[in-house]
This record gives structure tokens, sequence and C-alpha cells, in this order.
């Protein structure tokens, strides 16, 4: 399985566990958001400590992000600080609540661009 297809993977487990254990969760709550935000960290310094160890320098992933029904966002990014060295990274993990100016803000940060559906 490829790094980006196991880190969804992670994610989307996490969320069925999650709402196994608590049918009400729903990823609308900080500290839900927060939970899966680390999830995906521990998922992205896994993939990077493996590329790292098969001096595989492509393939994991550096980002993670996970947006609920309800238009709440939660994720994390992940990059070593020095790509030609194995010492340090540098992470960020967001929680933005819906119509927040904190997910504007990160959505700009990102680069992410509103779309328009086209149907």
């Amino acid at each position: 399985m490829e790094p980006p297809d196991r880190a969804i993977d992670a994610l989307w487990g996490t969320m069925q566990m999650s709402h196994s254990f608590d049918p009400a969760w729903t990823g609308q709550t900080e500290k839900q958001r927060a939970a899966m935000a680390y999830r995906a960290f521990l998922e992205l310094q896994q993939q990077q400590k493996e590329a790292n160890h098969t001096h595989r320098q492509t393939g994991a992933a550096d980002f993670l992000y996970v947006a609920f029904q309800g238009g709440d966002f939660s994720g994390t990014s992940f990059r070593l600080r020095n790509e030609d060295t194995q010492k340090g990274y540098k992470a960020k993990w967001f929680d933005c609540p819906l119509h927040s100016s904190t997910a504007e803000d990160t959505f700009l940060e990102l680069g992410v661009v509103k779309k328009d559906p086209e149907c």
C-alpha cells in the first residue's frame, strides 16, 4: 500500500473507531478535531521515519487533513526541516471550526482555492 493511501486509511479507521465507541461522535468538538489532527501527525511522522530508514525520500505523505460533514476542518502538515539531513522536522496542526476566520486563514496559507461544483 502506498504511503498516502495508508495515511487516509489510518484517519478513516480512527474516525470509524471513534464513532463505534461514541455514536454521537461527529468531529464537531475541538477535542475531537484535535484527536484527528494528532492521529494525522503520528501517521505522517511514522511515514517520514520509514522513508528515512529505507533512504527513500519520496512517497511519504507530507500533509493529511479531514473535512467533516458539518464543514469543520482538521489536520497536520509535516516536513523535514532540511531535506538533505534526517535531523528534525517542522509540523503544523490545524483546527478550523466551520465559518471561522481561522479556517479561511488556514485555507489561504495552504493555497486551497474554493471551487464551485461542476453540476
